[in-house]
């Protein structure tokens, strides 16, 4: 698992490298799957995951947590499924 950080006054956007970067990087393949956490307990401004190309954002099962932005002194966890080498979606947990 690995991370961001945020302790800013200001709004954040933490934008994720593309999905064949990514999957390069991991030798991503179908199935593989990547989590991610965003801190922002200490931030006094939202954070926004983005994503770049290759990723989509999908709504979640659960109510409420398909947002990509975590807001201040929260924590928001994230999942990246690859569903091919460069491609991936992107679902948050918590």
């Amino acid at each position: 698992k690995g991370g961001v950080t945020s302790t800013s006054a200001a709004t954040v956007t933490a934008t994720l490298d593309t999905a064949a970067n990514i999957g390069t990087q991991i030798g991503a393949a179908q199935g593989v799957s990547v989590g991610f956490v965003v801190d922002n307990s200490a931030g006094s401004n939202i954070v926004t995951v983005a994503v770049a190309a290759g990723i989509t954002a999908v709504t979640a099962v659960v109510t409420g947590s398909d947002t990509l932005t975590v807001a201040a002194g929260a924590v928001g966890e994230f999942n990246l499924y690859f569903s091919g080498a460069s491609t991936a979606k992107l679902s948050r947990k918590v």
